[in-house]
Parts: structure tokens; sequence; C-alpha cells
């Protein structure tokens, strides 16, 4: 997943390393295994559903090609319009040895029967997808994740829910193209709920956000010392140092009463409390100089420029070229041909245009 390395290292709450009191481990009051949802903006690298608009937030002070991606994003007012962008959660599972407290990162196995897309009709439902239009709506046509549709993959010590579009028609031109992308133009907010009624693992064990989740959804004003019980920090300077950081996050996603944050909106789904991790993002916009005619790379409908490289090929030119590809070149990670395309066979895939020019 690209932009989970190009996320800086530090956001705005970087001191949250582990937003629990240093107390030691006692084996008699904490648990032997939990499994989260991932939202730390202060690990290395950040792990936070993405897109996000808290990346892009940081664009500025990312050096390099990962910078001038996001830089690129923020320029175009939001992520890409014109191919799938699926909202991704990462799922862990903590074993803690009894007898030493050594905690050990490993993937969870994702109950499938227990995903609940919110649709406004589902009773206790458990991911919500909503655009921030007026009034704010829920996104209903959020495909169901399934272990056909390859909707959650295991990668190490965790795996990862993709959250995405059902395809849907779109204009292309003079006709119309399945597609999977977000709405040009429109900012979303998602999130997976935890608990008791929200998505389990490992035949039915529920799931918890992390600290830094945890204590923004409380609604507490941080900057008080009396709800700084729970934040690190070996003195009273540092623990109000790192409350004000977190409270700026709490206020973002509180919003006022003016202007209702995603915490409320989201209110319309399940409580506030019941949130595991969140993202909000926006999509670029259509400019009216965009041109009429454009490339559109969506792997989610099997749409790209023809000829285009076999799977082999592609993959071979992508590790080539990360070592120096230009910030303002993007590849795609999973294309397949549409439906009908020409296919060569009996012997190796011709290489295009493209590959060709990719691999020098």
């Amino acid at each position: 997943m690209l932009l989970r390395r190009v996320v800086p290292t530090a956001l705005a709450t970087a001191a949250i390393c582990a937003c629990e009191p240093g107390v030691g481990y006692d084996a008699a009051r904490n648990p032997q295994q939990i499994n989260y949802a991932a939202f730390d903006p202060s690990a290395v690298p950040p792990q936070i559903p993405l897109p996000n608009d808290l990346a892009l937030s940081q664009a500025g002070s990312v050096p390099g090609a990962q910078g001038e991606l996001l830089r690129l994003f923020v320029a175009a007012g939001g992520f890409p319009n014109d191919q799938e962008v699926p909202i991704s959660v990462d799922l862990v599972k903590i074993v803690v040895d009894p007898a030493t407290g050594t905690q050990v990162r490993s993937k969870p196995d994702l109950d499938f029967g227990s995903i609940r897309i919110c649709n406004g009709s589902t009773p206790n439902c458990n991911v919500a997808v909503m655009k921030l239009a007026a009034p704010p709506i829920l996104v209903s046509d959020i495909e169901q994740p399934t272990a056909d549709n390859k909707a959650y993959v295991t990668s190490g010590d965790h795996g990862t829910l993709n959250i995405r579009r059902t395809p849907r028609d779109v204009p292309l031109g003079t006709t119309t193209v399945k597609s999977r992308t977000w709405d040009a133009g429109a900012h979303y907010v998602a999130a997976l709920r935890g608990g008791p009624n929200g998505v389990t693992v490992n035949g039915g064990q529920p799931i918890y956000p992390q600290p830094a989740m945890f204590i923004i959804e409380q609604g507490k004003d941080l900057t008080k010392p009396e709800n700084q019980g729970l934040i690190p920090g070996d003195t009273a300077a540092q623990r109000a140092a790192t409350a004000s950081q977190l409270d700026a996050l709490r206020k973002l996603y509180e919003g006022t009463a003016a202007s209702p944050g995603p915490f409320v909106l989201l209110s319309a789904a399940f409580p506030k409390t019941d949130i595991a991790a969140m993202t909000t993002f926006r999509i670029a916009s259509v400019t009216t100089n965009t041109p009429a005619a454009h490339v559109v790379i969506d792997s989610g409908s099997g749409t790209v420029p023809l000829p285009f490289c076999s799977t082999a090929a592609r993959s071979r030119t992508i590790r080539s070229r990360r070592r120096r590809t230009p910030a303002s070149r993007t590849f795609p990670t999973s294309v397949r041909s549409p439906a009908g395309s020409p296919r060569s066979t009996g012997s190796a895939p011709r290489r295009c245009c493209w590959c060709r020019s990719a691999r020098r």
C-alpha cells in the first residue's frame, strides 16, 4: 500500500507513543490477547486508515518523491477521482506472554459474517461510509466484503480490510464503464465499529480501538489536568504538551455546533465511542480545464489503456522503477485486463510500448 509508506513518520500527535501509564505489566489485570483496528499516528511508519486527510495535511514536511506525490494530491484538491481508492484498515492481534508481558503481533482471522454495511436500514451495522454532503448521507453501494472478493489481505504481522464501492456505471465519453471510484469533489468519512456490536475476528472475538482513538472519542477536554490520567509523560509538562496535541485532533473530529465533525455525523450509524478506527478523505474535483479525454486506470472495473503490460512484465517494471520513479508518475498495483481484451498465447507476452519505455 503506497500511501502507508508516504505518510510522515510523525503527525500532529507524534508524542502519543503508547498512551498508557508506565505502571509495568501485571498478568492478573491485563488481558493475554487483544485485537485492534490500527489508528496510531505516532507509529513509525504511522498506522492510520487510508486514504486519509491526515496524510495530506503533512505533505509539506515529507521529503523526496513521496512528498512530491502527496503535494500533487494536495494541489489537485484531494485523492484521485479517476481510479479506485479503496478504504484500507489494518487489523492486528496482540498476544501477551503471561510470564514476561512481551507482546507479539500477528494477523487476526476476519469473521466475514460479522460485517454489516450501514445503509440506513441495517440494524447494528458496523461498517459506515458517509458522504459529507448537505445533508450528510450514508453511502449504500458498498460491496459486502467476502473471502471470495479478497477484501481482506494478510501480510506479515497484520491483516488489511479493504472497503470498496460496488461497481456502478459512470460516464466515459459517449458511453459508460463500470467503476468503483468515489465521487469527484466529495468529502467522505468512513469508520469501523468495534466492541460487542462491531466487526469480529478469530471466531467471534471483538476488536477495539488503539489508545489514541479511544482517548479522543471520550469527548473530554484533554487540556485539563484532571483528564490527563491516561496521557503518557514523565512530568506534568510533558503530559500537558502531549494532551494539547491530542486535543487538537479531538476537536477536529468533534467539529462545532455550526459545523459538526465526523464523530457527530457518524452517530447516525453508531455511537462514536464504538468507533475502532476512522478516516476522512476528500476526492479531487473535476476542474473546468480538465481535458474531455483523459487516461482512466481503474482496477475495480478493469479499465486500462490498451495495449497494456502483462502482470509479470508490469511487476518487473514497477520493481525496477521504484528506485528512480519521479513523483509525478504512479503505477497501479492491481490491474486486470478488461473482459474480451486480446492476449497472446503460446509464447511470452508481448511488451507494449509503455512497458518498453518504462524499462529504459
